[in-house]
């Protein structure tokens, strides 16, 4: 029996074994966990550079998981609903176990809802083999056991153990350039949307476009990673790796935190210039009529879920690396127990990066952009067994693949918008992106 289990005198392979060898009554999953040295969380993606990962660094601290335990998929109306009763039904089944001094962990699932919600398996979470969290409480190390798999777990925790351990120099920084883009099909859109707006066929339209940048050789998509801002210069930092691509980025806004009955989300809607002069900011028509349409919305849906939604009566700023945004936090005090997935069902996607109304404003992002945004503007996170956790929404991001990467940014679109000052916003929105893929002299 393990009688000491702080790490500096751990025996992870002993406390591994140990694990392997309790008696385990007949179920799909046993979870164990154990102190693990404070390191940074992607050293674990380091590790197993081979497995699919992700990557979530919040102002509670950051985590990572390598491996698939188990996936589920849904899409089309009530995706997130579905998934989390296909996946709840499997969780309640697990045994969780816990070895003599370890607290037992909480399984987590973690993934995303990719904004066109009718797209092939655009809700995708998995259960990760192995998860590393570190918080001000410590951290841990936890794996997901089935029959059968003691010799693999093994290896992997030894090299698991000697990347959290030993001297590792800095990853290589990415040296990439910018393909030029010509900025008239966005500039155009622009005119068409606007005066769509003019003439009251629309409120308002999120429109994006990607920065496209190149290398000689394949971008590390992890060495990207790290080069991000973490919190609380952003508000969550993100990162999943699968079949050789990466999407990663550093959002702003999350769509929505659930702990019990309590939920917060918030409205970010309003751009400028990290150098601006915030009363600027704060005074201006077309960014405060672009942020109330939010606001707006997002109350209305929190009413129609039976949540008493409070917000402040103005917004706030938001100073960020690159940007300064008008921000209103939101809070809500459910009447009776939602899913996670059920609430991101109703609240996404929020004006913020549809537009309004809403359906409208899809139909002309549809035809404006031309391509689907995949996980761009969609949402990441996790959720546990009792439908609690937290989803980001999924901005300021790239994918990578092989020599290419693609930044996805986006712009809010009014009545009174320019096209030239609309594009330069992107140009703003991208610069941080462009930094961590070494393209941003």
């Amino acid at each position: 029996m393990l009688s000491v289990i702080g790490p500096e005198d751990f025996s992870p392979k002993l406390a591994l074994a140990e694990a392997l060898a309790t008696p385990r009554r007949d179920a799909p999953l046993f979870l164990y966990s154990w102190p693990a040295p404070a390191t940074e969380a992607w050293r674990l993606l380091a590790a197993l550079p081979e497995e699919e990962g992700h990557y979530l660094a919040t102002s509670e601290g950051e985590s990572a998981g390598v491996g698939v335990v188990r996936r589920w998929v849904a899409s089309g109306p009530g995706r997130g609903e579905r998934l989390a009763d296909e996946a709840g039904r499997w969780l309640r089944e697990a045994l969780v176990s816990s070895l003599p001094g370890s607290s037992p962990p909480r399984p987590r699932l973690y993934g995303s809802l990719g904004f066109e919600a009718d797209a092939a398996d655009s809700a995708d979470f998995v259960l990760p083999r192995w998860r590393y969290e570190r918080t001000a409480r410590g951290a841990r190390l936890s794996v997901a056991v089935r029959g059968g798999e003691g010799d693999r777990l093994q290896a992997e925790l030894e090299r698991i153990w000697s990347t959290f351990t030993g001297s590792r120099p800095p990853l290589p920084a990415p040296h990439t350039q910018t393909r030029a883009a010509d900025p008239g099909p966005f500039l155009r859109s622009v005119a068409e949307l606007t005066q769509r707006m003019a003439n009251g066929e629309l409120q308002k339209v999120v429109l994006s476009r990607d920065v496209r940048v190149q290398a000689q050789d394949p971008i590390d998509g992890l060495a990207v990673l790290v080069r991000l801002p973490p919190p609380p210069a952003t508000g969550a930092t993100f990162g999943f790796r699968r079949r050789g691509e990466w999407f990663l980025g550093a959002t702003p806004e999350h769509l929505v935190l659930r702990r019990g009955q309590q939920l917060s989300t918030m409205a970010l809607a309003g751009t400028a210039a990290h150098d601006a002069d915030p009363a600027q900011l704060l005074s201006s028509p077309k960014d405060r009529a672009e942020h109330a349409v939010v606001v707006e919305h997002v109350l209305a849906q929190l009413q129609a879920l039976g949540a008493s939604g409070r917000a402040p009566a103005s917004p706030e700023i938001l100073a960020l690396k690159n940007v300064l945004h008008l921000y209103t936090p939101i809070h809500a005090e459910l009447s009776s127990p939602l899913h996670l997935l059920a609430l991101a069902d109703r609240l996404q996607p929020t004006p913020a990066v549809a537009g309004a109304p809403l359906l409208a404003a899809l139909r002309a992002i549809a035809a404006a952009e031309g391509r689907p945004r995949g996980r761009y503007a969609g949402s990441v996170g996790w959720f546990d067994a009792r439908g609690q956790g937290e989803l980001y929404v999924a901005l300021r991001a790239a994918t990578i693949k092989g020599r290419e990467a693609d930044c996805h940014v986006g712009v809010g679109l009014v009545a009174a918008s320019t096209p030239e000052a609309e594009w330069q916003e992107t140009e703003w929105k991208a610069r941080t992106m462009l930094e961590a893929l070494g393209a941003g002299g």
